[in-house]
């Protein structure tokens, strides 16, 4: 069960970085793209810091 979510938080995360890759969205543009809640959209975002 747990590498099901991992791979769907992966699959989330790839689409996060093409989708801001494109344009600049908020967290609710990509919540309503995606179709996550917003901790969903901020873990994913969090994974791309440096």
């Amino acid at each position: 069960m747990a590498a099901v979510f991992q791979a769907l938080q992966f699959d989330t995360r790839l689409k996060v970085l093409f989708l801001l890759r494109q344009k600049e969205m908020c967290v609710c543009e990509l919540e309503q793209v995606l179709d996550v809640t917003q901790p969903a959209v901020s873990h994913g975002l969090c994974t791309f810091r440096a």
